[in-house]
């Protein structure tokens, strides 16, 4: 972002709803930091994952969509729909990456279990409600 400018040549960051948006995605960067933590913390004295790998994966997903998202939006709307072939050479590798890393995010909220069975995970395991 420090590079990029609107359309008056003003740095994107003195937008105050950038800045916002910004603090928003690192503190959820951050609080999914103690979450990984945690886990890590965990698996370090021999515990096993548990269930709040679920919860970080429910706090991870929509995390990685929302910041791709973000970085989407900073970008030309020419060519963001589509990847280049691997051979070729382009000129917006930033924009491609922020793409790249968009698609992946949607995949991500399937892989490892669905967001709906993370969710009965969280309720069953954590909050001890009943089973559907």
């Amino acid at each position: 972002i420090a590079g990029l400018t609107d359309d008056d040549g003003r740095p994107l960051g003195a937008d105050p709803l950038i800045r916002q948006r910004i603090a928003d995605l690192y503190g959820r960067a951050l609080t999914h930091y103690s979450i990984s933590q945690r886990v890590i913390s965990g698996a370090a004295g021999g515990a096993p994952p548990g269930p709040v790998t679920s919860i970080g994966k429910l706090f991870f997903c929509p995390l990685v969509e929302d910041i791709a998202d973000f970085g989407l939006s900073l970008s030309q709307v020419d060519g963001q729909f589509s990847l280049p072939d691997k051979d070729s050479e382009t000129e917006d590798a930033a924009a491609e990456r922020w793409l790249r890393l968009a698609n992946q995010g949607r995949g991500t909220a399937i892989a490892g279990g669905s967001t709906f069975i993370q969710r009965n995970i969280v309720a069953e395991r954590i909050l001890g409600m009943p089973r559907e």
